[in-house]
């Protein structure tokens, strides 16, 4: 029904949303795409409150955050308040109808600059296939789809001309092991980056730890993440689709969430005040 009076309302293509980032965070939104619909409705996306919590304790003041996969631009909000005014975000998006988006989110904001780039294991072009929903587009294959061309770097290229990561988060729907494949010089680097990613299946999450293990060898620990922004054991059956790579300089920022992983996690909604579905 949003969407409907949206098509027909030019006031709801260009409008502000709160986010449950924080009482000041808004997201500009255009309500003919469904990917905004659990922001207007929720203040943003409830399968990634777990996510949302524990960025906000591995992020600190003052780091360069990459953002690959940003989408509209929710998550590289997130990231903007928790690196603060002496950190800096680079958000990655390849689709360019996306990427307008996400940079009319992200213009107020001082410490974000937006990439209209896809990432990947080599640098030059590739197919990419862009879905009705946006957030689900890939540079893997997408059945009755017509892909087009986009720009393609590395995240190896990327640090040495923007500068290495504290924190990198990756959400490119199943090609994330090829995002690993151009990030060798980031796992020997004296401090390799936190990382987060997405798994939605079993199989893809052994793919990605096969390659994550072969390249970065012994430098990290890895997290499931729960509900309740907890790290937990990568077998927890209460764990979300979202993982973290942790190493060893990151243990200290993750203890808090790490010691609280056996807890019981319950409402965890009630973490975030603001519902507008009623």
């Amino acid at each position: 029904m949003i969407r409907f009076a949206a098509a027909r309302d030019e006031a709801l293509w260009d409008l502000s949303l709160p986010t449950r980032i924080g009482s000041s965070v808004e997201i500009r939104a255009d309500l003919r795409e469904s990917v905004y619909i659990p922001i207007f409705k929720t203040g943003g996306y409830l399968h990634q409150i777990g996510e949302d919590l524990a960025c906000k304790e591995l992020i600190c003041e003052g780091d360069l955050v990459f953002d690959v996969g940003a989408n509209i631009g929710y998550t590289t909000l997130l990231f903007s308040q928790a690196v603060g005014s002496s950190g800096k975000v680079l958000a990655f998006e390849p689709a360019p109808r996306t990427f307008n988006l996400l940079v009319r989110s992200l213009a107020q904001t001082n410490n974000v600059e937006c990439l209209n780039l896809a990432i990947s294991s080599r640098a030059g072009e590739a197919s990419f296939y862009e879905t009705a929903t946006l957030d689900t587009s890939s540079l893997e294959a997408v059945e009755k789809i017509e892909p087009y061309t986009v720009a393609v770097d590395t995240l190896d290229s990327l640090a040495r001309s923007h500068g290495h990561p504290a924190f990198v988060k990756i959400d490119v729907e199943g090609h994330e092991q090829w995002v690993f494949r151009g990030m060798e010089s980031l796992f020997l680097h004296d401090k390799p980056p936190i990382i987060l990613f997405e798994a939605l299946s079993e199989v893809v999450l052994r793919e990605i730890l096969s390659v994550l293990k072969d390249l970065a060898k012994n430098t990290y620990t890895y997290y499931r993440i729960r509900n309740g922004g907890q790290l937990t054991e990568m077998g927890d059956v209460l764990g979300t689709n979202n993982y973290v790579a942790l190493p060893a300089w990151g243990l200290n920022r993750a203890q808090k969430i790490i010691r609280a992983r056996r807890k019981q996690v319950t409402q965890t909604e009630t973490a975030y005040p603001i519902d507008r579905a009623t």
